[in-house]
């Protein structure tokens, strides 16, 4: 299948921010909060055992997880979220969302899903994920601002960064593991499991679709008709995949 023009490497799950941040000093008193609205600690810098830079999942100490949603869920703001800042020392780095697996809005910032298990079997009971959007990436817009220096200099200088490169190269496996459960013969509904639609110019015969852990890799599929041959512009779930690319990288399209 033809590929787009190629983009500059990059080492897949240590994705760093797209376009040059600030240079700043690591501070080894820096500590990252994550606080609500009104400036009050959700949670506590020290409640953070570790950050894998490369999905950007806390790993908290024992019950802080559960205690939080619980805390939320009884005040009955899961459904609609709860507004936080990721700070540095105090200092507000970025904004988004905390939500409940119940609420049935979309969000596009930064959301932290509280109650992941198990509805995430990738993480355990005391992570969390700071992910790209709600319900799925697809509906996050703009810049992805989790990837900031000032967040990585703070963990580095507490010990508490978890990637290295032992780490990258591990999660490249799992992420081409499942990628390559996709096979031709498939459904679209199937794809979805693992990818999402990207944007650009599509046919629904042919499209590009990112996947769902890294929006930066790309696959090009073609179907072949599961219903309606004659109509070219819905896509149906039933569709059977005709061909799947390997999988590449390239910068996120947003329309």
């Amino acid at each position: 299948m033809t590929r787009f023009k190629s983009i500059p490497t990059l080492f897949v799950g240590c994705i760093v921010a797209i376009g040059p941040e600030p240079a700043v000093a690591a501070n080894p008193k820096a500590e990252i909060d994550i606080r609500d609205e009104d400036g009050k600690v959700l949670i506590a810098g020290e409640k953070v055992r570790s950050y894998d830079w490369s999905t950007h999942t806390m790993t908290l100490a024992p019950t802080v997880r559960s205690q939080l949603a619980e805390l939320l869920r009884k005040g009955k703001r899961l459904a609609l979220g709860v507004p936080f800042a990721v700070t540095v020392s105090g200092n507000v780095v970025y904004k988004g969302i905390l939500i409940g697996s119940e609420s049935s809005r979309s969000v596009s910032t930064p959301v932290i899903l509280v109650d992941p298990v198990p509805f995430d079997p990738k993480l355990h009971e005391d992570q969390l994920r700071i992910q790209l959007g709600y319900p799925t990436t697809e509906f996050f817009k703009g810049k992805d601002p989790r990837p900031d220096k000032r967040i990585q200099d703070a963990l580095k200088a507490s010990g508490k960064l978890a990637t290295t490169s032992a780490g990258c190269t591990e999660w490249i496996a799992q992420s081409f593991r499942e990628m390559q459960t996709i096979k031709p013969g498939m459904t679209r509904e199937e794809l979805l499991r693992v990818f999402i639609e990207e944007g650009g110019i599509s046919t629904r015969f042919e499209r590009r679709y990112a996947y769902r852990d890294c929006p930066h890799i790309k696959v090009d599929v073609k179907f072949e008709s599961g219903g309606a041959p004659d109509d070219k512009l819905t896509n149906y779930p039933k569709d059977k995949i005709k061909q799947i690319s390997k999988p590449f990288l390239e910068w996120s399209i947003i329309d």
